[in-house]
């Protein structure tokens, strides 16, 4: 599992870390990253995730959750924070 921050002036390892921590992960599998400008944007393009500054600071975006396959290819996209558990076992699965 995979979290990516995307502010990129803001969102670095410390920060990153900091958010794990307060949303309580602690999990082996699950890593908390960030990247530059160009990468960030390259990732976005290529997971179909789009973001934008706020007028009033932070940015606008869904909460998307996108499972890719074993050859690298985006296998399906969950959108929105609450959902049944189902929803993202059955991806993790096939």
């Amino acid at each position: 599992m995979l979290t990516v921050g995307f502010d990129t002036e803001n969102d670095t390892p410390e920060t990153m870390g900091d958010f794990a921590k307060r949303m309580d992960v602690n999990l082996p599998n699950w890593e908390f990253v960030s990247a530059d400008p160009v990468t960030i944007e390259k990732l976005s393009k290529d997971l179909g995730f789009t973001f934008l500054p706020s007028p009033d600071g932070g940015f606008n975006h869904i909460t998307q959750t996108t499972f890719v396959d074993g050859k690298g290819k985006v296998y399906l996209h969950v959108y929105g924070d609450e959902f049944e558990n189902k929803t993202l076992l059955i991806p993790l699965k096939d």
